[in-house]
């Protein structure tokens, strides 16, 4: 479990410190006062540090950012859980769950209680894109696999620079060292080429659909639009929009001879999304052996987006995977219609009837 730099005092007295080196730790710049009852090290994460300040703790997809779950791009940066006087002072500043308030008694919140304050500030594909997420380190846990945080984890707009140097109790020697945290149910261990090895929370299914508790029926019914098996944000976005304009597809459906691909339309239709928002030669050259492992398979089309394609270029992307399944090119030539129609002829058949 991540470490963030910022603690109760009360916290720090329990875990070993003295009074005299909490004032040491201050005077000596080790320490920083945030407001009453709350210090930070001098390498504590810059979010978490703002949002003490401002009267709570970190919470919604900030607090889920730092947790390791894929986030939306470019959504705020800062959502901040205000104490219950806190938000007396200032109604809008702070993040609302649905329901009444909790006590701030941690610097960031644990996942599910940010999970509930998000769904009041995110829309619906982004709520069904984090809940993904969630569920999905969820299903890799229950299947012995490693946990680690999503290569393509989103973006915030004026993100921290990252968690900073660890601190908590004292050595004896009036050094500040670092001290385990934690939070949730299960810790599963992360791994992965692009992550240092770190404890990360693993809720449990009952526990992330627990966080709908109390929500309307439409936040509540978009737990049926969730699929524990999509295997990136960007996947998950692509899924939800495809599939809210009428379109039938399989997710992580198994081709032999290829393995599991990240969406199969109709019979043939094969729809995979890469999840890195960078390429270097070797993504490139593995996706050219991706698409002859398909294409050789058998009858089957394959059709490969980037995340910027996703996420600055949806209506081209839309456009080809709308065509396609209008032409009939998801399915096999004998289930196909015999009135095949260009992406140009298909879309001016729909402008003419608006």
């Amino acid at each position: 479990m991540d470490d963030f730099g910022v603690y109760r005092v009360a916290e720090l007295l329990r875990d070993g410190m003295s009074p005299r080196d909490v004032r040491r730790g201050v005077e000596e710049g080790q320490l920083l006062r945030l407001r009453h009852g709350w210090m930070a090290t001098d390498g504590a994460d810059p979010l978490v540090v703002e949002a003490v300040r401002a009267g709570g703790c970190l919470t919604c997809v900030a607090a889920l950012k730092l947790h390791g779950f894929w986030i939306p791009p470019r959504v705020k940066a800062l959502h901040v859980r205000g104490t219950a006087s806190a938000h007396r002072r200032h109604p809008r500043r702070f993040c609302r769950q649905y329901g009444g308030h909790m006590r701030v008694d941690a610097a960031v919140d644990e996942p599910i209680t940010a999970l509930r304050h998000a769904l009041r500030c995110l829309t619906e594909e982004q709520t069904i894109v984090v809940t993904d997420s969630m569920l999905h380190r969820r299903y890799r846990f229950d299947a012995g696999k490693p946990v680690g945080k999503p290569s393509d984890a989103g973006e915030l707009a004026g993100k921290s620079d990252g968690a900073g140097t660890l601190a908590g109790k004292s050595d004896g020697a009036g050094t500040l060292v670092g001290k385990p945290g934690g939070a949730g149910s299960l810790v599963g261990q992360s791994g992965g080429d692009d992550e240092v090895e770190s404890d990360l929370v693993v809720p449990t299914v009952e526990e992330i659909h627990s966080a709908f508790d109390g929500a309307p029926k439409s936040v509540w019914r978009l737990l049926g639009e969730c699929d524990p098996k999509a295997a990136s944000g960007i996947e998950s976005i692509t899924r939800v929009r495809i599939r809210r304009k009428g379109v039938r597809l399989t997710t992580q459906a198994h081709i032999p001879g290829v393995g599991h691909v990240d969406m199969l339309i109709g019979d043939r239709l094969v729809v995979e999304v890469d999840g890195y928002a960078f390429h270097s030669e070797k993504e490139s050259f593995q996706e050219d052996r991706r698409r002859n492992q398909v294409q050789a398979a058998g009858n089957y089309v394959y059709m490969p987006f980037t995340y910027d394609d996703v996420v600055s270029r949806w209506p081209h992307v839309e456009a080809t995977i709308m065509g396609a399944v209008h032409n009939g090119v998801h399915l096999n030539p004998r289930r196909r219609s015999t009135t095949i129609l260009t992406s140009d002829e298909f879309f001016e058949q729909i402008n003419s009837r608006r």
